[in-house]
């Protein structure tokens, strides 16, 4: 569990299965991400997957993240989140930030990050 470089390499074996679903929706013009950035399976997905659909389509891509409490995560899952951060903020074109407005939200999604092509 919590192994981003496992993620990325389950990303790489199905890659072309995963990107053929979500570009089936050609009549959409925007793509949500969700999901969360302290596990492996989102934080190392998630970057790569955002990379390449960047690529090959000109689609509005928003991805919505949770973040870990810092209170009471433990340090593995702290990294993980950090980790991604730096790889989504690589690979973003522009920096909309903001809290989700509601504290129920806030709990769940605790930052929203927004980015068009």
């Amino acid at each position: 569990g919590r192994n981003r470089d496992v993620a990325k390499g389950y990303l790489k074996d199905q890659l072309p299965l995963v990107t053929d679903k979500v570009l089936d929706y050609q009549t959409r013009n925007i793509i949500n991400i969700i999901c969360s950035s302290d596990g492996g399976t989102g934080s190392g997905i998630v970057p790569n997957l955002i990379r390449v659909l960047k690529a090959l389509t000109n689609k509005t891509i928003n991805l919505i993240f949770v973040l870990p409490n810092y209170e009471t995560a433990n340090i593995l899952s702290l990294s993980n989140a950090v980790d991604f951060w730096n790889d989504v903020f690589i690979i973003t074109t522009s920096r909309h930030f903001c809290k989700m407005p509601t504290e129920k939200l806030q709990d769940l999604f605790q930052l929203s990050f927004l980015w068009d092509r």
